[in-house]
């Protein structure tokens, strides 16, 4: 087991999701929201109504009075109460069919956003190429440069990949998932300094994701040209966690603890709240909830609808870990006690605790009653989801931090090492270990440089038999896969000529010849076809 990395040493890593990223402590946003802005944001409504008459309300709660004014009949036409019932109706509509549209995504079995589903259980149910049987034969079928590195994972989506980067430019790259190739990036007008930590979330032909420049900005971003929908710009604060989509709508949560549900159509809000403390995890949403783990307090739920507060757990330390949600559990790793806790999602009671060797900050993945998480001393561990009891663990890279957290499909967990405790030797390898034992199935680097270069933040995607994984060392993006089978041709039949008959004479008549047979030959059969890559 390595050394318990010093606070010192890694205070200038928080955590995006469970992965580290670059962010002096003194960075941090100071809580300078005021209480009135606030109540403002919370009562989104309320505001809305008190702006239909001759006064608006302020931040100081004055009253401001309004010149008195006579509607114009467009005015009066969009006042009726009608008109408010159909536009109301319509924006209804909006939701739902984004609602009805991620769910057809996500049926198609593409990896759409962080932790594969709005629950982050992190694996990849559709999967049926890899499996423990052939894992150990994955090799690298490309690897793209895109220039700057990447701290989060990708999705893929419709045989795309896309994948953000860190500064000096953070941008959203779309690659052509079979090739590598860049197919189109965004924005063309990136800033110096901008920098993207989340993941992106992929529906509808609509990508989202969130920038810091320096006051963060979510953009949706036509899938298929990289053209700007609409962008929406957040407090000032910091933006890592990954945008959740769920129930048609889509919920990000900010550093200064503003917690946010927009409409995936224009980008509007449709609630607002803040909780101090901050969030440097991402929003897992299911059942109506919305789970975060607020830094130095515990695991937040708020009422997904609404955003009130439902119940706060409390936890030791800042938290990095993104919660699961599986079977009215909620499981998150907790850093500074280096456990693997379990809540009563309705409650918020704990239902078990798991002791680690060393600091989790990954993010766990739930498969089949099981509950996998790696930690700081490169250990991978597997706990029963119902009674934390220990499955297995599995020293996979001793002394090398797993910022990367854990994904599953088809019985094979892939997770991606980083570096050690004095952040000066980086492993740089994806494995593979069976999920039922924990054995080690594969291992290669992701990266082909040295040092530094192989350093790996992201945690590992898996689509259609093939497992992608950006590199923050050296900005390249790496897809593993196996190598089509060579097809063995079906030996040709050599034609076999009918024996010619020998004549015979008959008594009393003149010998006739009998024709000699022309052999018929036999068709050359064809070569099977040879399987598409």
């Amino acid at each position: 087991m390595g050394d318990l990395p010093s606070e010192k040493k890694f205070r200038h890593f928080f955590c995006n999701a469970g992965q580290f990223f670059p962010l002096e402590w003194d960075e941090q946003p100071a809580h300078c929201v005021s209480a009135d802005l606030i109540s403002l944001l919370a009562t989104k409504e309320a505001l809305r109504e008190a702006t239909k008459g001759n006064s608006i309300i302020n931040n100081s709660k004055e009253t401001v009075h309004r010149p008195m004014s006579f509607p114009t009949m467009k005015q009066k036409i969009s006042q009726h109460p009608f008109r408010r019932r159909v536009n109301a109706i319509k924006r209804t509509f909006a939701l739902v069919c984004a609602a009805l549209a991620m769910t057809a995504s996500m049926a198609s079995g593409d990896w759409t956003q962080f932790r594969f589903d709005s629950a982050h259980h992190g694996v990849a149910p559709n999967e049926t190429i890899l499996s423990p049987a052939n894992v150990a034969n994955l090799t690298v079928k490309w690897r793209t440069t895109i220039g700057d590195g990447a701290f989060a994972s990708a999705s893929v989506v419709g045989g795309r990949v896309y994948v953000v980067t860190r500064p000096p430019a953070g941008k959203l790259y779309a690659l052509d998932g079979a090739t590598g190739q860049q197919l189109w990036n965004f924005p063309p007008d990136a800033i110096t300094g901008d920098h993207a930590w989340t993941s992106p979330t992929v529906a509808n032909d609509i990508v989202y994701f969130g920038v810091n420049r320096p006051i963060p900005v979510v953009y949706a971003v036509n899938a298929t040209t990289g053209q700007e929908i609409w962008h929406h710009t957040g407090p000032e604060a910091n933006i890592v966690s990954s945008p959740t989509l769920e129930n048609g709508r889509l919920h990000v949560a900010y550093t200064d603890g503003t917690i946010e549900a927009l409409d995936p159509t224009n980008g509007q809000p449709i609630w607002s709240v803040i909780h101090p403390g901050g969030a440097f995890s991402s929003p897992a949403v299911t059942g109506g909830r919305l789970y975060i783990a607020i830094h130095n307090q515990g695991l937040l739920a708020l009422d997904a609808n609404t955003g009130s507060q439902l119940w706060l757990a409390p936890m030791p330390g800042p938290q990095w870990s993104s919660p699961a949600v599986e079977n009215g559990r909620v499981f998150v790793g907790s850093r500074d006690d280096h456990k693997v806790y379990a809540f009563d999602a309705v409650t918020g009671n704990t239902l078990w605790t798991a002791t680690t060797s060393d600091w989790v900050q990954t993010s766990p993945a739930v498969a089949n009653g099981v509950v996998y998480i790696g930690n700081n001393a490169g250990n991978v561990y597997a706990f029963n989801a119902g009674t934390g009891n220990l499955v297995w663990q599995s020293a996979v890279a001793p002394g090398f931090a797993f910022g990367s957290s854990p994904a599953v499909a088809n019985g094979v967990v892939y997770i991606a090492s980083a570096l050690d405790a004095s952040a000066t030797h980086f492993d740089g390898k994806l494995y593979a270990l069976n999920a039922a034992t924990g054995q080690v199935l594969f291992s290669d680097v992701v990266s082909l440089g040295q040092g530094e270069a192989r350093w790996v933040q992201a945690s590992p995607t898996i689509d259609n038999g093939v497992v992608y994984i950006p590199n923050y060392g050296d900005g390249t993006v790496a897809a593993f896969g196996l190598n089509a089978p060579t097809p063995t041709p079906t030996p040709t039949a050599t034609p076999t000529a009918t024996p010619t008959a020998t004549p015979t004479a008959t008594p009393s008549a003149t010998p006739t010849a009998t024709p000699t047979s022309t052999p018929r030959p036999h068709p050359t059969p064809r070569h099977r076809p040879t399987p598409r890559r």
